[in-house]
């Protein structure tokens, strides 16, 4: 249950990356983005400042957190 849960998390960030910040690309690459649910976007070079501010303005697992121009912010190693 919980990788189904984790896979359709994963595609709503992707459909969010893709919808409302995709175009930033070309002018913000390297630089992290935080979608809200309803398309507000949040973008800044300081992840942790930023996820900060998502979680103060969207609340917990209401938005999505992407590094502009890469698949994902965290890489596990």
């Amino acid at each position: 249950m919980r990788g189904m849960d984790f896979e359709r998390r994963r595609q709503r960030d992707d459909e969010l990356y893709e919808k409302f910040a995709k175009h930033l690309e070309r002018e913000k690459k390297g630089e992290f983005v935080a979608i809200g649910l309803d398309g507000q976007v949040l973008v800044g070079k300081d992840r942790v400042r930023l996820l900060r501010e998502a979680l103060e303005k969207f609340g917990r697992g209401n938005f999505a957190l992407r590094k502009i121009g890469h698949r994902s912010v965290l890489k596990w190693r």
